[in-house]
């Protein structure tokens, strides 16, 4: 009887195997974070501003210990950057910075206890109060220098040559004016990078 011969039946093939990058407060989260997260959710929507959802392992079985849930490294207010995509080749994209709003522990009856790790843009802190603003014949970087310089961020721009004409009723319209021309025009992402001064 001879010995079976293994056929290699994946060559030249690539897998979609997903990957994420979470990085805290600027710098990445280590290894053994990673290895704790159980779950994410990034929601991208028109309408809203954008938000993740992460579910974490908070118990330590050696010390027998909650993990996080009674530390600081995820507490409210800290800034978070979630990059997602596929192992190989390409990068991880970039798919929010934002900051952590609200910390939710479970304690299931089966299974070890997690904590979930909710946030939203940093678009969020321009809902905090209404405004109305006019801008007249201002180009984009322009816009955007003004609307970032009433928050508490930062806003790097690149020139733009297009003026425009328009009224902000509100902090609401505000960001769905700068949801649509970053989805319209692809323009915004590149003019206004929030970034805590």
């Amino acid at each position: 009887m001879s010995a079976a011969t293994a056929i290699p039946i994946f060559t030249n093939q690539d897998f979609y195997v997903p990957a994420f990058q979470v990085k805290l407060q600027g710098r990445p989260a280590g290894q053994e974070i990673i290895n704790d997260i159980l779950q994410v959710t990034y929601k991208d929507d028109i309408e809203q501003v954008d938000s993740f959802d992460i579910t974490i392992n908070n118990w330590d079985a050696d010390t027998l210990d909650f993990k996080y849930s009674d530390g600081d490294l995820f507490n409210p207010g800290k800034k978070l950057e979630l990059w997602m995509g596929y192992y190989g080749a390409d990068p991880l994209l970039l798919m929010i910075k934002g900051e952590i709003t609200s910390l939710t522990p479970n304690f299931p009856s089966s299974g070890q206890p997690t904590l979930s790790i909710s946030g939203l843009n940093l678009l969020h802190q321009l809902r905090k109060k209404q405004e109305s603003h006019q801008y007249q014949n201002l180009t984009d970087s322009q816009i955007a220098q003004q609307v970032v310089g009433r928050t508490t961020t930062f806003c790097s721009t690149t020139n733009s040559t297009s003026c425009f004409s328009w009224s902000a009723p509100g902090a609401t319209a505000t960001i769905s004016w700068s949801k649509s021309r970053d989805r319209t025009a692809n323009r915004l992402r590149p003019l206004c990078t929030s970034v805590l001064r």
